[in-house]
């Protein structure tokens, strides 16, 4: 969170730093302080001799099947069945998103409680066919962003979706409370990164409308924007 909360306070141009990063630092030219952080201005003094760095290769020692987990299976089967294997063409698709707010309500609440109250959101995305796209620090909680359709549309990826969002609503917490956004709309689905890291993404309106309404729902509720309601109305009561 604090590296959030830094990225938010320096302006263009500027490092935000904490204190304890600010004092590690032979010369710091000192620009301005906020809150609890310290605000510079990158000058020469500050640059990397990359001729000094010595980089050795490690044996990592892992197999193929330690990694998968860290990339959605949707994504590695089109990855694999595509001619070129070493990046997803962008495009518009239309998809249906589930932002998923997970707030504490118990000074109890410990990492371990969190890693199991996630785990059980994830499940109930996975087994809906959705995928999770990020999980993110949120100032109240955290929030998982999961989409449906965005990678392989199915024809019913708005029931899936659905279904997805009531699942979670269900999950039984003393630590947690949990509230979905749900939008649907066209987004430009890609890659974005470089070549030594990249991410499968989405942009648009309906994600930033399925976040806000995250925020506005209830506690254990789901709130739905007109297109996702028509696109599930003949299976659910607004």
């Amino acid at each position: 969170l604090a590296a959030y909360r830094a990225c938010d306070l320096a302006k263009s141009g500027e490092l935000c730093l904490s204190k304890e990063l600010a004092n590690s630092l032979p010369t710091t030219e000192i620009t301005r302080r906020e809150q609890d952080f310290v605000i510079v201005t990158p000058s020469p003094a500050f640059a990397v001799n990359r001729n000094t760095l010595e980089l050795q290769q490690i044996e990592l020692g892992y197999s193929d099947d330690s990694l998968l987990k860290y990339v959605p299976d949707s994504l590695l089967n089109r990855i694999m069945g595509t001619s070129n294997q070493s990046t997803i063409e962008s495009e518009h698709r239309n998809v249906h998103v589930a932002f998923v707010n997970v707030q504490p309500v118990s000074r109890d609440a410990q990492p371990e409680h969190l890693q199991q109250h996630l785990a059980k959101i994830m499940n109930a995305i996975h087994d809906s066919s959705g995928t999770v796209a990020r999980i993110d620090p949120f100032g109240s909680g955290h929030k998982v962003l999961a989409l449906f359709g965005a990678i392989v549309a199915t024809g019913n990826d708005s029931l899936r979706a659905l279904k997805a969002a009531v699942e979670i609503s269900k999950i039984e917490s003393e630590h947690f409370e949990t509230r979905v956004g749900l939008t649907s709309g066209p987004l430009l689905c890609g890659e974005v990164g470089s070549q030594h890291r990249c991410e499968f993404t989405v942009m648009g309106n309906a994600v930033n409308m399925a976040a806000r309404l995250m925020t506005k729902a209830d506690p254990a509720g789901l709130l739905l924007d007109e297109q996702f309601y028509q696109a599930v109305a003949g299976f659910c009561r607004a």
